[in-house]
């Protein structure tokens, strides 16, 4: 069984500005308030007795691992398995440029889990490579990660298959209980 939290990264530039940020370009950090979100999560984990601290490559969630890291007493290992979504040649540019649909989700629903955008990856890309992260993640762990693969975790936490996901809003600097079997290689 594994048990984990999840955790979205603390508010970045891009995010306050409204910008895709997916995972080549690697955006601007967190924005004051972010800094702010990330030392209060820390705080609000204190004694949460996770033993091990996996973030994502990205500046954004190892900044924010930073944070937790430093109030937990756990040093961050960097997992690039963790990385968000690759929106390749949209990256950098404002969500509000493209239309609903566009990279296969329409209000709050899933239209298309293989559509990927020119360079990127499709949901079900992603939605498989949390799976297999999943099963490579030593229990009791904090995993600071990004709203499209944190769906995908909390999708395969509920038994919701890739085609069925909802993308209600995910808050920056929120924290998720994940609590399921998973297949270990080599098991």
């Amino acid at each position: 069984m594994l048990h984990a939290l999840f955790v979205r990264h603390a508010e970045s530039e891009w995010n306050r500005l409204g910008v895709i940020q997916g995972q080549h370009l690697d955006a601007p950090g967190l924005s004051s308030a972010g800094d702010v979100q990330a030392r209060a999560l820390a705080e609000d984990l204190a004694g949460c007795g996770a033993q091990r601290l996996v973030t994502s490559s990205l500046r954004r969630a190892r900044e924010t691992a930073a944070a937790i890291g430093t109030r937990l007493l756990l040093e961050p290992v960097v997992d690039a398995a963790w990385d968000e979504r690759g929106f390749g040649s949209a990256e950098g540019v404002p969500f509000s440029s493209f239309a609903p649909g566009t990279f296969g989700v329409a209000d709050g629903q899933v239209v298309d889990a293989d559509r990927a955008p020119e360079g990127g990856e499709s949901l079900r890309d992603v939605y498989h490579r949390a799976e297999l992260a999943l099963a490579e993640l030593a229990p009791g762990a904090i995993v600071v990660t990004h709203a499209v693969v944190l769906r995908c975790v909390l999708s395969l936490r509920d038994g919701i298959s890739c085609e069925d996901m909802v993308f209600e809003p995910l808050t920056n600097a929120s924290a998720y209980r994940v609590e399921l079997e998973v297949d270990r290689p080599g098991r």
